[in-house]
């Protein structure tokens, strides 16, 4: 069961650096230079993560996180992934991502290259962060060193600037 969620009272405990990060949490558009474009000019390694001008709408998820893990792997990151396990609930096959304790709304990705960790929500370009979700990226948003993002498909000028970075 999904809590509410009171947006404007989230909104007054984020931290500014939160709320530019994430904008689409707030139901604000991200700031990029290229709103609707990704760059295909970028020096990765390998740019067929990026070089995706005509593909990345309308894509899903799954396919937003693969590719993204692939950009991240290519500038260097280590990442940890929580993939979802099929269980058996009333006899049909259903898709969770098995966590105990607090960890419901966990982010869907961690990513490390010294200095830097990152936490990740991936959505689609239609998905919302859940109120569990946006508590969690609150709370790691707080925490020294950690930065927090929540990213969809159309946000590709705005990852690449974040993980090409050594801040």
């Amino acid at each position: 069961m999904t809590a509410n969620i009171d947006l404007a009272e989230l909104r007054a405990n984020a931290s500014p650096e939160f709320i530019a990060a994430n904008p689409q949490v707030f139901g604000m558009q991200p700031v990029s230079k290229q709103a609707n474009n990704m760059p295909n000019n970028m020096p990765v390694q390998n740019q067929n993560s990026f070089n995706l001008q005509n593909s990345y709408k309308n894509i899903s998820e799954a396919t937003f996180q693969q590719r993204l893990i692939k950009a991240l792997q290519e500038n260097g990151w280590k990442v940890c992934e929580f993939r979802k396990a099929r269980i058996k609930k009333g006899g049909i096959d259903v898709y969770r991502t098995p966590f105990g304790a607090d960890g419901m709304g966990f982010p869907d990705l961690i990513a490390a290259r010294p200095p830097r960790v990152l936490f990740i929500e991936n959505k689609s370009d239609s998905g919302q962060a859940s109120p569990e979700q946006i508590k969690w990226l609150l709370l790691l948003s707080k925490c020294q060193g950690v930065e927090t993002y929540c990213w969809q498909p159309a946000h590709w000028d705005t990852i690449y600037e974040v993980i090409k970075n050594d801040r």
